[in-house]
């Protein structure tokens, strides 16, 4: 863990603060304010934040209270809800029992977090679910026109051991189920997960920022090709250049059907970025992306559902699925 300590000064009762330290090891929304309690009279500390600035940190400090000293004698704090994609100021102050505070900490600057992902957005093991029912919150579509209620294709099935997944059973056309929750709409950079089961030529697949509901509509895909594997592609989308476009399909042992995968979508400077690996579930996630597509030229949707998509004819179920969000300095698209 990279440390970096800065010399707090005197209290004006003769209080020595210590060391601010700051990791730099942090969530993306967050980063970890750690000091050395003063051996003297400090009854609490204070934390002034804001975007990184050479003048004064302007507004209201964050009174942290008590030092809370842990194993290796150090307080700490959380200093949440900031933006990932900005740098900050952090200096602190101690305050005696009368409310005497002492100046300032020097200054630390933190860098912008990396990229990272935050608490799901949405998620589901669908364990509340019985065999036949339509998942709420979902709309079914062929191609890209609804079917007649919007419920008509995919639902729940128990695969093995009682285990519920939704999904669609063995057929012949694209069909689709897409998430349609009102917050969906907003969902930008973010990153799907889960585990798929197939059978046949099912062509399953997984579309992110999916937007519109008729031969108009946009998304990136994930999607099976029978070929060549797991292939990243696009619809009414600018196209796409890749360094590696197709995922591997995975080793399976006999008769083991499921899958892992992860699906990150970003966007930044009107530009996205598609990663995606896949792997046999149960076994190890391989470290590196697998595939990796970009555009290069700017496209209009900037957030958008995901969809649960069959292109070809076999079937397909998902279990396990979670959707968070990317957050923290988004990995550059690599130079042209």
């Amino acid at each position: 863990m990279l440390l970096l300590r800065l010399p707090l000064p005197w209290v004006h009762v003769c209080c020595l603060v210590g060391a601010l330290v700051l990791s730099t090891v942090a969530r993306g929304d967050a980063v970890l304010v750690r000091f050395l309690p003063s051996a003297g009279a400090a009854t609490g500390y204070k934390v002034y934040w804001a975007p990184q600035t050479t003048g004064a940190i302007a507004g209201a400090s964050m009174d942290v209270g008590a030092a809370d000293v842990g194993a290796g004698g150090n307080a700490s704090y959380w200093l949440a809800g900031l933006d990932p994609t900005l740098s900050y100021s952090v200096e602190m102050t101690a305050y005696d029992a009368r409310g005497v505070e002492s100046v300032r900490s020097n200054r630390l600057n933190v860098a912008p977090r990396v990229e990272t992902l935050g608490a799901p957005l949405w998620q589901s093991n669908f364990g509340t679910y019985a065999p036949g029912v339509h998942v709420p919150g979902f709309a079914d579509s062929r191609g890209d026109s609804r079917t007649t209620t919007g419920t008509d294709l995919f639902a729940i099935a128990y695969l093995g051991a009682n285990d519920p997944a939704f999904g669609t059973a063995a057929a012949s056309g694209m069909v689709a189920s897409t998430y349609t929750g009102a917050e969906s709409a907003a969902w930008g950079s973010y990153e799907i997960s889960g585990r798929l089961w197939t059978s046949g030529d099912a062509g399953a697949g997984i579309a992110a920022r999916v937007t519109r509901s008729d031969a108009s509509r946009q998304y990136f895909t994930l999607h099976q090709n029978a070929s060549v594997g797991w292939t990243i592609g696009a619809r009414n989308e600018p196209a796409l250049t890749c360094s590696a476009g197709t995922v591997p399909i995975p080793s399976l042992p006999s008769g083991w059907l499921w899958s892992a995968f992860r699906f990150r979508v970003t966007r930044a400077a009107s530009l996205t970025r598609l990663r995606a690996k896949l792997w046999r579930f149960g076994g190890s996630e391989p470290a590196a992306w697998q595939a990796d597509c970009w555009t290069t030229t700017a496209g209009a949707a900037d957030a958008g559902a995901f969809a649960l998509l069959r292109e070809a004819s076999g079937s397909v179920y998902f279990d396990d699925l979670a959707l968070r969000p990317v957050i923290g300095k988004l990995d550059p698209i690599p130079p042209r």
